[in-house]
């Protein structure tokens, strides 16, 4: 009788236990933020600057960040917004996978919890209903972002001695999953200047990369490096190309990695340095990327002192400054009520080059 009333006694403690913890539970508001993909540099950068956010003394008793990836599959999206909205978030940020896939964001609209656009842009306005149409899209534009940066890539390599092949520089592309907004941006906004040559290797140029479906954080940047393994003896050739250009940095990283495996890589990197001044006379072989992750400021800092060991220019994309906008604008959608439901209002943020060499002056 003794041991049962012990045993009694303790599943007493414990069922006590559970209603404290029910009773107790984090009574701050949720703000979801489901992310394209799981986290790199970039991502990690984007959600500690949503995190921080709420950290400040005016917020941290209010409001809580969560994130999940959807692993660059649309199904897996709307499966996790869906999980977000019945647990009762607050409002979602949404990165989306896929620009033409907007069942995600109708069934947040259909529950009436402010939608927040975040990275890259949705479709086109025009291009949808109402039940598809975010609160806000906080984005930068990639494709004036990357038409930005080859205008100034153009002019960096013209100043430092790099010859044009019939008045175009030679560029091997490596795309990203081109159904994803944040590939055919910042493969749209590249071409438009036509300033460079992409056909110049034919069908070897075909560099969009596969579908990254369950993709983690490094699928990008491996199946770069792969990509310039496969191609890397017509890319260093003396005919080759004279930069490679890359949709994200984590892809930039994996080409750097792939010529690194090579002397005839790590020659095509090597720019002409004066002995006298130590400045640089004419460039080599260079890498461009997007993102300007941490990883990125690094590497831009270090390209003077060690060329071949470094990416050499990108677009900053503050993935800090997205996160933080995105969940500043969650927090005034849930504070005035939804307001701004489906009315689509944008927040771009800037559009910095940032390059290892400035552009000389005229």
């Amino acid at each position: 009788m003794k041991k049962l009333m012990s045993i009694l006694g303790t599943m007493s403690v414990l069922t006590s236990s559970v209603a404290t913890v029910v009773a107790c539970g984090d009574s701050r508001d949720l703000i979801q933020i489901v992310i394209s993909e799981d986290p790199n540099a970039f991502w990690t950068d984007y959600i500690k600057g949503a995190e921080d956010y709420v950290k400040t003394d005016e917020l941290k008793d209010k409001y809580r960040v969560k994130w999940i990836s959807s692993k660059q599959d649309s199904s897996i999206e709307l499966s996790n917004t869906k999980s977000a909205v019945d647990g009762g978030a607050k409002a979602i940020i949404l990165a989306q996978v896929d620009m033409k896939a907007t069942e995600a964001a109708k069934y947040v609209n259909a529950n009436n919890v402010p939608l927040i656009a975040s990275n890259v842009p949705f479709a086109d306005e025009k291009d949808l209903v109402d039940s598809e149409k975010p609160n806000w899209q906080v984005f930068q534009d990639g494709a004036k972002a990357t038409a930005q940066l080859a205008e100034d890539i153009y002019q960096i390599l013209e100043d430092y001695g790099v010859a044009k092949t019939n008045d175009k520089y030679k560029v091997y592309e490596i795309q990203g999953n081109p159904a994803t907004t944040s590939a055919t941006t910042r493969h749209a906004g590249w071409h438009s200047t036509n300033l460079f040559d992409n056909d110049w290797m034919g069908s070897m140029n075909e560099s969009s990369l596969p579908d990254g479906v369950g993709v983690n954080g490094m699928f990008l940047e491996i199946q770069a490096n792969q990509k310039v393994v496969a191609n890397l003896q017509q890319i260093v050739a003396e005919d080759g190309a004279d930069l490679i250009y890359a949709h994200s940095d984590a892809m930039a990283r994996g080409a750097l990695s792939a010529l690194q495996t090579d002397q005839k890589g790590k020659d095509w990197l090597q720019p002409e340095i004066d002995e006298v001044t130590g400045e640089v006379t004419k460039l080599g072989g260079i890498i461009v990327g997007y993102d300007y992750d941490t990883i990125s400021v690094t590497m831009l800092s270090n390209w003077k002192q060690n060329p071949t060991n470094n990416i050499f220019a990108t677009v900053h994309m503050s993935a800090s400054e997205l996160g933080s906008k995105s969940v500043e604008k969650a927090i005034e959608e849930i504070e005035n009520s939804n307001e701004n439901k489906s009315k689509y209002k944008l927040d771009e943020i800037t559009i910095t080059v940032k390059a290892a060499l400035d552009k000389k002056e005229d």
